[in-house]
């Protein structure tokens, strides 16, 4: 569902009619409430599965002056899936090193220790490396992105509670070789006052309207020419033109950064997070035997979507495997 359709279907199971029926909750009250729902209780089931659902990474240029990078401020809880340098057309996972180890390097913040590195340690939202990459090598996190905020949809012509009636942002062609693509007309960023059309220098999304509705491209800088936009940045990593093409396709939708018009679930389980949050307020309404009926309903779902994504390919099961006598100690 989009995110209109999500109003439409909330406001029906929590009985409350539209905006003007129920001033107290706006279009924006319903998207705060399944924003909450879906970055609390369905993180939680996405990233124990540790089955790839949210999972995205980020690059950056190693650089000899120094070892440290900033966890992405887009993950989820400031996790990470893991750390992996590259080196000669192959990546290296890195593990996390203990206090006891990183002091035998005597790592600081300007440490001159460089080369290839050996492992990390994590400081706050910092990833600490020991040692500062040498020249040539780059770094890869892979971590968990939060789902981006439920906003008025800009992705359907049909006028309902919640939509303008108007398609923005569709991408109607994509150049590979110069990571640019072409939209039916700019999206507006849906967090100002007054929306607008971006501009260059907007960080931007790539969403994909099917599937897990997740960001393909994340936070890359647009620069805009007329209805072509050209993406940059740190996620894009060192993307070769077959790789752009696999990440951004036509009617994919551009996106401001953390913006979006679908929830990151399948569409099989979006009725799910609209009947959860309208348990939600008919609590808060007092409504009690109503909530707990749709609590049920909505319980029962979830059970079902926890089952339903772990393990992913079920012929497959998971291999149990020591850790290396080195890791052990």
């Amino acid at each position: 569902m989009r995110s209109d359709e999500l109003l439409e279907r909330t406001r029906r199971a929590a009985f409350i009619g539209d905006e003007n029926a129920y001033s107290a909750y706006t279009n924006q009250v319903l998207f705060d409430e399944m924003n909450d729902r879906l970055r609390s209780v369905f993180s939680d089931a996405i990233i124990s599965a540790r089955s790839g659902y949210w999972l995205t990474t980020v690059v950056f240029a190693g650089n000899v002056t120094y070892g440290s990078f900033r966890i992405p401020s887009r993950a989820a809880v400031g996790g990470l899936e893991s750390v992996e340098y590259y080196l000669n057309g192959e990546y290296y996972h890195l593990r996390e090193l203990s206090p006891r180890e990183v002091a035998k390097w005597e790592v600081t913040s300007s440490s001159t220790a460089t080369g290839l590195p050996v492992g990390y340690w994590l400081d706050g939202e910092k990833v600490n490396l020991v040692r500062a990459p040498q020249s040539g090598v780059t770094i890869r996190l892979r971590y968990y992105l939060r789902p981006s905020l439920l906003v008025t949809s800009q992705s359907s012509t049909t006028f309902v509670s919640g939509s303008d009636g108007v398609i923005r942002g569709r991408v109607d062609f994509v150049d590979n070789a110069n990571k640019k693509v072409t939209v039916n007309t700019l999206p507006f960023d849906q967090s100002l006052s007054t929306p607008a059309a971006i501009t260059t220098g907007a960080i931007v999304d790539l969403v994909r309207p099917t599937g897990w509705h997740m960001p393909t491209i994340v936070s890359a800088a647009a620069t805009i020419v007329g209805n072509e936009i050209t993406l940059s940045g740190t996620s894009l990593g060192a993307l070769n033109a077959d790789e752009f093409n696999q990440a951004v396709r036509v009617n994919d939708y551009v996106r401001v950064a953390d913006q979006t018009d679908w929830p990151a679930l399948p569409s099989d389980f979006h009725r799910m997070l609209a009947d959860a949050t309208a348990a939600n307020i008919l609590r808060e309404m007092d409504l009690t035997s109503k909530a707990e009926t749709i609590s049920t309903v909505a319980s029962a779902d979830f059970a079902r979507f926890a089952q339903s994504i772990q393990p992913r390919v079920k012929s497959e099961p998971r291999s149990i495997r020591l850790r290396p006598y080195w890791s052990r100690r």
